[in-house]
């Protein structure tokens, strides 16, 4: 079973190294993880589920905490790989140029934070520590490493659990971070209110365009979920909820960049 795993795992990896930015690439990667994670022999192959924190003593009560768990845990090994060869995606660079005027010695705030580059490469062009929660425990424990390996653990800490759940216990930065995160939440407006009170200067987000194409592909790909039993789900939100729950909290839309099926918004919040 692990051989036909990572025969699989480098099979998918090749699509991504050739198709990097192609959505549907994207969406078969998570698919096929999706399916091996939920196989009767999963315990035997994910190893991270055994550890001094369970997933059910995890901080999560606003969305499938479990599933969502096991579901990213599955990419971590080829999202720190995927990096490492390639870099930055372009929705990243995106972000990264959007907050550049805010990113001297700030302290960076990212939810979702994966396999940790991306607040690590901040750190790298000037930011003074950063935050980072995920949901995955494997995605914490590889963006622990890349920071020691980095020489940034003294920069850097991190808390695995739901941001929702957890914030009243992080405190507030000047930069807020969300790449590709809006659209694993169900409910957008309760995360976005949460995020927003305890940022100070900027917030960057990347999540899908609303468009025939995305939603139709996620559709899909929810369906295909539900048909593996997990109950992890992906979303197309309205853009216009989400600028207006933001502007509503005394921010302004600082750019607006787009891609194929991913667009990046840079909000700063207006000086009194």
């Amino acid at each position: 079973m692990e051989e036909n795993i990572q025969r699989t795992d480098a099979f998918t990896f090749n699509i991504l190294a050739s198709q990097k930015n192609n959505l549907c690439t994207f969406l078969l990667y998570h698919v096929l993880s999706s399916g091996f994670a939920n196989n009767s022999s999963r315990r035997t192959i994910n190893p991270y589920l055994v550890t001094s924190l369970s997933v059910s003593e995890m901080q999560c009560c606003s969305v499938p905490c479990a599933d969502t768990n096991r579901f990213f845990s599955r990419l971590a090994g080829l999202h720190r790989v995927r990096y490492r060869l390639f870099g930055p995606e372009k929705t990243q660079k995106q972000l990264m140029n959007g907050i550049r005027n805010n990113l001297a010695d700030a302290s960076i705030m990212e939810v979702g934070c994966g396999t940790g580059d991306l607040h690590q490469e901040l750190l790298q062009r000037g930011a003074a520590s950063a935050v980072g929660v995920d949901i995955s425990l494997k995605m914490i424990n590889e963006a622990r490493r890349n920071a020691i390996n980095k020489a940034l653990a003294d920069r850097t800490e991190y808390h695995l659990g739901d941001y929702v759940d957890l914030a009243g216990d992080l405190g507030a930065s000047d930069v807020t971070i969300m790449d590709k995160v809006v659209c694993c939440y169900p409910d957008p407006e309760r995360l976005l209110k949460t995020v927003l009170p305890n940022t100070r200067q900027a917030i960057a987000l990347t999540y899908p365009r609303d468009r025939t194409f995305t939603r139709v592909a996620i559709a899909t790909f929810a369906l295909l979920l539900r048909t593996l039993k997990s109950d992890f789900r992906p979303y197309v939100h309205n853009p216009d909820d989400i600028r207006r729950w933001i502007t509503e909290e005394g921010f302004s839309l600082e750019s607006l960049e787009r891609v194929f099926a991913w667009q990046t918004e840079v909000y700063v919040r207006a000086q009194v």
